[in-house]
């Protein structure tokens, strides 16, 4: 936060400080809000953060990935798009708006995405458009258009320096997952190893697909030496509930909440998982309510326990 400020050239001491820095404040609230899983009042603070700035690019940033995080995908596709309008250069948010509007219909979403590229691809710098590129051919994909991996082989021979090539193999190998093409899908995730072996998303992701194929030990593997977020404990509570060992998988699902309290959002699981592992981390949502609930009522009967004497 601090760095932010000096880029923007605010001086906290000055009196006019708690207009010109309060959107940076806010925003860090909101983020910690969203974390916790309190969207309506992160998403307050992010848009009382644009009320005092409204090109304030790191509280839109903030509020698309709220409102994807709640399920709403086309109000985090708007405000994405709002975003790009403004700050081009943001290649999380291209991906973002991608995996939004697919979500919100995945037949026209490739025609919706291409008509915001050409709007703003004299703005894009080389390097951006190439994952702008991969995102496109990710949704063509998805909607079974046959140009798609035309238009990815063609991306692949541009000449791109490794750690790029390798950042368009892992998208591609996520939306060939999400086309149920996972054996194009762990091929494509094996070639972006090999250009970036320390990418430790394209191991969890890989780790994704293996899981829903069934082979779980495999899914263990690729994530043995990740140093795991909310999405690695995530993985593993869905790999030891498809082994029938409940209790393991609880309790990494339990901590992947605490690190990150959208995994108990049904409409994003749907939106961002394919049917068969939405439907497992639905059950491991639903054991977790049941388990908070039997908490509760046991903190109620303690609460009214006589006192012995």
């Amino acid at each position: 936060m601090e760095a932010e400020i000096a880029s923007n050239h605010w001086n906290p001491e000055q009196a006019q400080r708690s207009l010109a820095v309060r959107p940076v404040f806010l925003t860090d609230e909101g983020k910690e809000f969203d974390r916790r899983g309190f969207y309506d009042k992160a998403m307050e603070r992010y848009r009382e953060a644009l009320a005092g700035d409204p090109k304030f690019a790191r509280a839109m940033k903030e509020l698309a990935r709220s409102e994807w995080h709640t399920g709403d995908a086309s109000a985090a596709a708007n405000t994405a798009a709002g975003l790009l309008r403004i700050s081009p250069e943001e290649p999380e948010v291209w991906s973002l708006l991608a995996a939004a509007l697919a979500a919100s219909d995945r037949r026209s979403a490739p025609d919706r995405y291409l008509v915001l590229d050409e709007e703003l691809k004299g703005r894009v710098s080389p390097r951006t458009r190439t994952i702008v590129q991969a995102e496109q051919g990710g949704l063509d994909l998805l909607a079974g258009r046959p140009a798609a991996l035309r238009r990815y082989d063609e991306l692949l021979r541009s000449r791109l320096s490794a750690p790029t090539e390798a950042g368009v193999r892992a998208r591609v190998a996520w939306w060939m997952y999400r086309a149920n093409k996972p054996k194009e899908s762990l091929q494509e995730s094996d070639a972006s190893r090999q250009r970036d072996p320390d990418n430790e998303q394209v191991l969890i992701e890989r780790g994704w697909v293996l899981s829903e194929i069934g082979r779980q030990a495999d899914a263990l593997e690729a994530i043995e030496k990740v140093d795991l977020d909310d999405d690695g404990n995530a993985l593993k509570a869905v790999v030891f509930w498809r082994l029938e060992k409940q209790d393991t998988a609880s309790q990494f699902f339990r901590t992947a909440v605490g690190k990150n309290a959208m995994w108990m959002e049904s409409r994003w699981v749907a939106n961002s998982f394919n049917p068969l592992t939405a439907q497992v981390l639905a059950e491991l949502r639903a054991a977790e309510l049941a388990r908070r609930k039997k908490e509760s009522l046991r903190a109620v009967h303690a609460a009214g326990a006589p006192r012995s004497k």
